[in-house]
């Protein structure tokens, strides 16, 4: 069978079994047709610090079982995935093949396919498609079953943080034209922060929410602030509008008693230029040619504490080329064991001698984490947005 054949052939397999069994089928079928010795995926989970096996298959059932997890920073099927691309080498005299599985720019785990004998000319096209055929099965398997989410998963999560990430999209994405990442920590208890992006023809809206407060309740202000933004967006109002009618239904519900910290963040992408609807607390720094600066925001009281607050857009200095950094308060105000304050001054330099931009909120956590000593306090959300040249 060719390539194109294969991944053809693995999504109508895999389509007509039940989504529990299709990471399993899949790899089954994949280890067969392939002559492979060993075929596997691993899921990536939402803190982007392992990769935790799925499903295995081999030739030999009495070879070592697979590893379970894997190291995000180490092991060579995170660099593949880190790299965005296929990363082939010899292991024991046979080619071990890592896959990233990504969609739309949004990557979910990796594919290893070791000791291959027919598929002996597959380029690293060939590989690609392969990948995103399975993350496409992977994808619409996981609305039919919670297999796939188990097993990323090594940890308990709140009630709080279930419905957070219930609501949360993918917390990556790119195009030719940009590039997202975004995390949320402490990602099984997280309460009040949220991300959101969404992009519609030549514009890209991303937003950051900040509920006052802790627990359930700070989460049901959250999520009602950004179904409200979202009802606005999905309705063609400019993000000045949004603002507007998420305030409404915040001062309608509570009114006045809960309040969220907003940054909405709209980037036309066809016309390079940027306008940004700011309220209390959220960040945002900017990276142009190497030089970094805490942009200057008109700030506006935050969504819901007062009846019919007008909010005006604001056209922000931001170019194709720039790197934008938003973080909610908890990054600035974050404390180490001396109790003293993070600050932005460290991950400022780090911004700007950054080669990979989007792997800074992986190490912004990493190292607000470790300043800690443990897990974080306060919830943290950092969200990098690279608009690309050309």
């Amino acid at each position: 069978m060719t390539p194109r054949e294969i991944a053809a052939e693995l999504l109508d397999r895999v389509l007509e079994v039940p989504g529990h069994r299709a990471a399993h089928s899949a790899v089954s079928w994949l280890c067969a047709v392939l002559d492979a010795d060993r075929v596997e995926v691993h899921m990536l989970d939402r803190r982007r610090v392992r990769l935790h096996l799925a499903a295995g298959a081999a030739r030999d059932a009495a070879q070592p079982p697979a590893a379970p997890h894997l190291d995000v920073r180490t092991s060579p099927a995170a660099q593949a995935l880190r790299a965005g691309v296929v990363l082939s080498h010899r292991v024991d005299d046979r080619d071990v093949h890592h896959v990233p599985l990504e969609s739309y720019g949004h990557t979910v785990g990796v594919l290893t396919v070791a000791g291959p004998t027919s598929a002996g000319t597959f380029g690293s096209p060939d590989w690609r498609r392969l990948g995103r055929a399975l993350t496409l099965v992977l994808q619409q398997a996981a609305t039919t079953t919670d297999e796939l989410e188990l097993a990323r998963r090594t940890y308990e999560y709140s009630i709080a943080a279930e419905l957070q990430w219930d609501l949360l999209p993918p917390g990556d994405t790119a195009t030719d034209r940009f590039a997202l990442r975004a995390l949320v920590e402490p990602a099984p208890r997280v309460t009040s922060d949220l991300f959101d992006w969404s992009l519609n023809g030549d514009r890209l809206t991303v937003v950051l929410l900040d509920a006052a407060g802790r627990g359930l309740v700070a989460t049901q202000v959250g999520d009602l602030a950004l179904a409200a933004l979202r009802n606005a967006r999905r309705s063609g109002l400019p993000i000045a509008e949004q603002a507007a009618l998420a305030d409404q239904a915040l001062w309608d519900r509570h009114h006045g008693h809960a309040a969220v910290d907003a940054l909405l963040l709209e980037v036309d992408l066809a016309g390079a230029m940027a306008t940004a609807v700011h309220a209390g607390s959220p960040l945002a720094l900017r990276r142009r040619d190497h030089e970094v600066e805490l942009l200057d925001l008109d700030t506006h009281e935050p969504l819901g504490l007062l009846d019919r607050t007008r909010y005006d857009a604001v056209e922000v200095d931001v170019r194709p080329g720039d790197v934008l950094m938003l973080l909610s308060d908890g990054v600035a105000g974050a404390r180490g064991p001396g109790d003293e304050v993070y600050g932005l001054d460290g991950l400022a330099r780090r911004l700007a001698h950054s080669s990979a931009p989007c792997d800074l909120p992986s190490w912004l956590i990493a190292d607000l984490r470790a300043r800690a000593r443990g897990d974080l306090d306060d919830d943290v959300t950092a969200v990098v947005l690279e608009w690309r040249r050309g």
